[in-house]
């Protein structure tokens, strides 16, 4: 039985409202880098590498050795196994959370 009492339940829907999209484990190699444009066919040399931990409808959460701004917006692209190309997209980073020394756990929202 949880110990849960009936505020601490009230506050968990309010502080974390559940999720709209169902996340999906991913866990594969992204690139990001800044700017907004779709046209670049190629990631600049300065392109962040991180790992996707899952994915769903909505967006990314992704660990990386960079430190990314929250509203921060950034080109990214991934490859699905089944799909010999890769996938571009516009993301835009809502949060942010340190999780060791060197590495950070980051939301970002999918824009295109």
């Amino acid at each position: 039985m949880s110990s849960l009492t009936l505020n601490d339940m009230a506050q968990k829907a309010i502080f974390n409202p559940p999720r709209e999209n169902k996340r999906v484990v991913f866990n594969e190699e992204i690139l990001l880098w800044k700017g907004t444009s779709l046209q670049t066919k190629k990631p600049p040399r300065s392109a962040i590498i991180g790992r996707a931990k899952n994915i769903s409808n909505g967006g990314v959460c992704l660990v990386t050795k960079t430190k990314l701004e929250i509203n921060q917006f950034l080109r990214m692209t991934f490859k699905l196994k089944s799909v010999p190309i890769n996938i571009p997209t516009l993301v835009e980073v809502r949060w942010v959370e340190k999780v060791s020394d060197s590495y950070f756990r980051v939301g970002a929202r999918f824009i295109y």
